[in-house]
């Protein structure tokens, strides 16, 4: 090892909690644009960088809710806007965002999370 390598390594040790304490803070602003709408249903509140949620509609089953969640990722992808995935839990398919990007503002989320709404709204009118 070289001696650079151990000051890099005492850097991050010692900015590591200050990263920790902003990363918190920045998901609360985030689990707040979720609640904004009546449209999200957050399944896991934001933990390291990563949340999960699913869009909802009144009146629709889970498994046709399953599949908007789905196409919702598909289209944000295809459209290249955002980049985000999908995963199981509890045996329905939700959204799963990971913003560990120290550039990603929150202006950023709230124009993703406001394009992610407009695929789910437009899904569900057709």
């Amino acid at each position: 090892m070289k001696s650079d390598d151990i000051v890099v390594c005492d850097i991050m040790l010692l900015r590591c909690p200050t990263v920790l304490r902003e990363d918190n803070l920045y998901q609360d602003k985030r689990y707040s644009f979720l609640r904004e709408t009546s449209r999200w249903e957050v399944i896991t509140p934001a933990q390291m960088g990563i949340v999960t949620f699913r869009f909802v509609r009144e009146g629709w089953t889970p498994a046709q809710l399953d599949t908007v969640n789905q196409r919702i990722v598909d289209e944000m992808i295809a459209d290249g806007f955002a980049m985000i995935s999908t995963t199981s839990l509890r045996g329905r398919t939700v959204l799963r965002l990971c913003t560990i990007n120290p550039r990603t503002t929150e202006d950023d989320m709230r124009e993703t999370m406001q394009k992610l709404e407009e695929l789910g709204n437009h899904l569900i009118s057709h």
